[in-house]
């Protein structure tokens, strides 16, 4: 029955770290990894029973959409200062 379970690949693992080259203008992903669970250079595509879900990336990212809307507030707010500002300005040589 575990075999016929389809078993998820190695590049979304949370014992994968993908390797990268450096390109022209970025760095890309190479076809393999290490595996930390094994200990050895995995392919990307293959798989095994020691697969997991690792929520760090995820985690990772709610903090930092989460400093970024941060930021944003405070940038609207200055901007909504400075707008009212220049109203009350207008509305005073009127």
């Amino acid at each position: 029955m575990e075999e016929n379970k389809e078993r998820k690949k190695c590049w979304n693992c949370g014992h994968y770290t993908a390797y990268y080259t450096k390109g022209e203008t970025c760095f890309e992903k190479t076809e393999c990894g290490y595996c930390s669970k094994h200990k050895e250079i995995k392919e990307k595509r293959q798989s095994c029973l020691y697969w997991y879900y690792c929520n760090h990336t995820t985690t990772l990212r709610y903090k930092t959409a989460g400093r970024a809307l941060k930021d944003i507030v405070e940038h609207l707010s200055a901007i909504r200062q400075i707008l009212q500002e220049e109203e009350e300005k207008n509305n005073g040589q009127t």
